[in-house]
């Protein structure tokens, strides 16, 4: 609900609204609902109408700032494609930086395993898409021959 501030004061406030019962009556809005206090944040962060959080960091004594982002990185980027592998994800990287492996090796390991799946994902869509084309094109020659008769009237 919303209202001017004067009336967000408190919470007894609820009842200076009315709505309107089955009978037809108006029913303080107060006798209706249940009033409880929640806390939450103050202000949320949003970037492009979703909730976004902001990540504030610095590398353990021994990392750099390039090996640490790409920890970062390979963290997110496992979260988007399916949530439930965070923590494996989370890992994952710990156990690749705890290694010292170079993130030029461990980054093309994971551009190998995961080039097969995405191939076959957009083949799979511009094969399904294929169908849709040719269903357009049969529809501009159809309507252009089925009007040429008319045109000649």
């Amino acid at each position: 609900m919303q209202a001017e501030p004067e009336y967000r004061s408190s919470a007894d406030k609820i009842n200076n609204f009315y709505v309107r019962s089955a009978k037809g009556e108006m029913t303080p809005l107060g006798s209706l609902v249940t009033v409880r206090r929640v806390s939450g944040p103050e202000y949320t962060n949003r970037f492009n109408l979703f909730r976004s959080i902001q990540i504030n960091g610095s590398p353990a004594p021994g990392y750099s700032s390039g090996q640490a982002m790409a920890a970062i990185f390979l963290i997110l980027a496992a979260a988007i494609q399916r949530p439930v592998s965070t923590p494996v994800a989370v890992l994952g990287a710990c156990s690749r930086l705890s290694l010292r492996r170079d993130i030029v090796d461990t980054a093309l390991e994971g551009a190998r395993l995961r080039l097969r799946p995405i191939l076959m994902t957009s083949f799979a869509f511009i094969l399904g898409c294929v169908p849709f084309g040719l269903r357009k094109a049969q529809a501009q020659l159809g309507a252009r021959f089925s009007g040429a008769p008319l045109s000649r009237v």
